[in-house]
């Protein structure tokens, strides 16, 4: 694989970490972009990683280099959120 599948992780809290920290694990993979509801502590997170902030998903879903969304939200929102991501492509 030439490319590696660029993720995005949706959640900047505990769960959110973990995952950001678990995915430079998987070579083919590469985390991109962290989304949260406050941008001031979800920059703090992408800078952490050395990513891209986002505190809007519609925004996150424009991206074309962003081929996984890992959901690392309360529960009740993956639906949505996973619903949103296939519709999306």
């Amino acid at each position: 694989m030439a490319d590696k599948l660029g993720v995005a992780v949706l959640g900047y809290g505990f769960m959110g970490t973990t995952h950001l920290s678990a995915w430079k694990y998987i070579g083919e993979c590469e985390a991109k972009a962290v989304m949260g509801r406050t941008l001031e502590k979800v920059k703090k997170v992408a800078e952490k990683f050395g990513i891209d902030a986002y505190n809007n998903f519609e925004e996150l879903l424009k991206r074309d280099d962003i081929d996984i969304i890992d959901v690392c939200t309360p529960t009740s929102t993956h639906a949505k959120y996973a619903i949103a991501s296939m519709e999306a492509g």
